[in-house]
């Protein structure tokens, strides 16, 4: 059963969001004394708020298979509905991310940690804005 702060309305998210950034991941090395995890380095295409730094890692788990989804650019219903995102719990109630190398994504860094919090963004161009609803949902409320 999900944590109530990983079901938070996006609303909410994003203006308790202290750390929000568009970025690619550029490697993964597997934490040899966790199994199954992996230290997943990025780095920053586009910052929306939050420290300026260049890079950043976060610990997650290996890649699978039903992770790799945009919700057709984030305009599939299911993304928007209460617990709808790209990342699940595990048996613990945690939220472990899992990222593919050379992908790019919407990273909220913060608490609270929610499924939406880690959305795959497709082609990160200057026009992603205009083709991601989520990207450009996130935008136009941090610019308020």
């Amino acid at each position: 059963m999900p944590r109530r702060e990983q079901l938070v309305d996006p609303d909410i998210q994003i203006a308790m969001a202290t750390d929000i950034a568009v970025a690619e991941v550029i490697s993964a090395r597997p934490q040899y004394d966790h199994p199954g995890r992996v230290d997943y380095q990025f780095l920053v295409v586009k910052r929306l708020t939050g420290p300026s730094e260049l890079s950043f890692s976060i610990s997650g788990w290996a890649p699978g298979s039903t992770s790799d989804t945009t919700f057709d650019d984030h305009k599939d219903k299911a993304f928007w509905l209460t617990g709808g995102g790209r990342v699940t719990i595990d048996t613990n109630c945690a939220i472990h991310p899992d990222f593919i190398v050379g992908k790019t994504y919407l990273v909220f860094r913060d608490l609270p940690m929610t499924f939406r919090s880690f959305e795959e963004i497709e082609k990160f161009d200057g026009r992603s804005a205009d083709v991601d609803k989520w990207l450009a949902y996130v935008q136009a409320r941090v610019r308020k």
